[in-house]
């Protein structure tokens, strides 16, 4: 796109987001009794690359996400971690083979050329639990149905000819739990959710979508990492 793929303007909901600020207490150093005590992080560590398993490993590197592009682009833990609930999120659903090349990372959303992006869209076009795209090559979005983490694909109109780019982000909160049709209460409740999700920019609080995934029962090694030493 002409300029570094790491986008470190954008501030997340509660101002921590591509500034390279872990969310360790103020001061990780105490004096305690003339001993300088480390207080532990309040989250678990993003993997870094030599922490995730070879198999995500090959699968990152495939699509040209492998050492170099985490070396030069991913130092961020948030921006890391964008890409690996992603990753985690576009396996199971078994899109990640359209991730050609990496375009541009923000705090939660993650930019690509999509390998062919006809068989996306047509894929998601046809997926009983996503919305149709619309029918414009110009603009489009299709969104999972379901209630939490639910995954967002949007071509933007300002990507102007570039038709293969894709932004992919997780929203917190969708707007409705599955395809089937689901009680006016229901569907009031969870749209009222997502639209505060959306006010709040709920698809860039990584860590949490990172736990809703986890408690979905989706592969935890990419997102936590492997056992470390304690």
């Amino acid at each position: 796109m002409g300029k570094s793929t790491e986008d470190t303007s954008t501030i997340g909901s509660r101002g921590i987001a591509n500034r390279g600020i872990s969310l360790y207490s103020r001061s990780t150093l105490w004096p305690v009794g003339g001993f300088q005590k480390k207080v532990k992080p309040i989250h678990e560590p993003v993997p870094n690359w030599h922490e995730l398993p070879p198999y995500a490993q090959a699968d990152l590197s495939r699509h040209n996400c492998g050492h170099p592009y985490f070396k030069n682009f991913l130092q961020n833990e948030f921006l890391r971690l964008t890409v690996l609930n992603l990753y985690v999120k576009l396996k199971a659903l078994g899109l990640w083979k359209f991730v050609n090349m990496p375009k541009k990372v923000k705090q939660g959303e993650f930019e690509f050329e999509c390998s062919d992006i006809g068989l996306l869209w047509s894929i998601l076009d046809n997926k009983g639990d996503f919305s149709q795209p619309d029918n414009s090559p110009d603009a489009w979005d299709s969104r999972e149905w379901r209630w939490e983490a639910s995954i967002h694909f949007k071509h933007y109109k300002s990507f102007g000819h570039r038709l293969q780019d894709v932004a992919v982000h997780i929203d917190r909160y969708g707007i409705r739990p599955g395809p089937p049709l689901v009680p006016d209460l229901m569907l009031l409740a969870t749209t009222a959710m997502h639209v505060y999700d959306f006010v709040v920019d709920g698809y860039q609080e990584v860590l949490e979508i990172r736990s809703i995934l986890r408690k979905q029962g989706f592969d935890p090694l990419p997102l936590f990492g492997l056992i470390r030493d304690q």
